[in-house]
């Protein structure tokens, strides 16, 4: 019983803490072996253009061809 109160605290801080960000995202991991970056965000507040201008850059910045979403 006290492990969905914990999730749901930390994904309401977690949350809160991006909405403050511009754009309401953030870059939270970079794996190079597997080229791969991973987003948070408020999907209620999030600025999609902004999101997608950095991945943009940061495909630029690292050479590659293409970027894809993930899938959950």
């Amino acid at each position: 019983m006290k492990s969905p109160f914990v999730f749901m605290l930390a994904a309401l801080f977690l949350t809160s803490y991006t909405s403050h960000k511009p754009g309401a995202f953030e870059r939270v991991d970079e794996d190079h072996a597997v080229n791969a970056v991973q987003y948070r965000s408020n999907p209620l507040q999030l600025d999609r253009a902004a999101m997608q201008n950095d991945v943009t850059h940061n495909r630029i910045a690292h050479t590659f061809d293409e970027s894809e979403t993930a899938r959950p």
